[in-house]
């Protein structure tokens, strides 16, 4: 697995989709949240204690091309958030551990050399079949690997209108909002499967970088998810 950023990380979080509805763009939504279940397939299921730590779910806000999106564990300790400017071409990776906040600014450069670096034996290929998820068809995109165990699915669907929605990801190829796909963190590997994609009003506040947190390195940040 390779690691992303979870929204968009792509989103998370984020090839031409044919993944049509019958939607044209005046009635694509643009302004909202996608709520995501997220499971844990190299974890076993009987392990209670580790899946009681971990998130459940993630919930990705969008507005105006701009996205936010968070996790929590499940006993409050650990909260992490994305927030990326679309027009800025920049993003801010927050993360808080019980009562500490730290917090990080990546420009356009910085997520191209890092988030959205594409590894050298990473393909995209794309795939005829189709999947509806929480009420979108969607076309698949298979990742592969020179190692098999590594490969997976993506679903996608441009009936979101969110442009560009996974530029800060590997698969900036894609130019749908991804509904279904893997991450791998920290030694950690995730499935997300969107359960609802919700049109709402959302506050411009909510994509604001918060006023209190300490700043730390790229390299710290993954110190102390690596720690946790």
């Amino acid at each position: 697995m390779l690691k992303v950023c979870p929204l968009f990380l792509a989103v998370i979080v984020f090839a031409a989709c044919s993944c049509n509805t019958g939607k044209d763009n005046a009635s694509k939504i643009s302004e909202g949240y996608i709520e995501y279940e997220i499971t844990y397939p190299k974890i076993d299921k009987d392990d209670i204690f580790m899946l009681g730590m971990m998130p459940k779910d993630m919930k990705m806000k969008f507005k105006d091309n701009n996205t936010i999106g968070e996790l929590k564990t499940g006993a409050g300790v650990f909260t992490t958030k994305f927030i990326t400017n679309n027009n800025q071409r920049n993003l801010f990776h927050y993360l808080k551990l019980v009562n500490k906040k730290y917090g990080l600014i990546l420009d356009s450069a910085e997520i191209y050399s890092s988030y959205a670096k594409k590894p050298d034996d990473m393909k995209l290929i794309p795939s005829d079949s189709t999947k509806v998820i929480a009420g979108y068809k969607c076309k698949r995109m298979d990742v592969v690997f020179n190692d098999s165990t590594k490969n997976f699915s993506i679903y996608y669907t441009e009936d979101i209108g969110i442009q560009s929605p996974n530029w800060c990801s590997p698969f900036h190829e894609i130019k749908g909002v991804m509904l279904e796909y893997n991450i791998s963190q920290f030694n950690v590997d995730m499935h997300l499967t969107a359960k609802a994609v919700v049109a709402a009003d959302i506050d411009d506040e909510e994509f604001a970088v918060p006023a209190e947190y300490e700043k730390i390195t790229q390299k710290e940040m993954e110190e102390k998810f690596t720690d946790f």
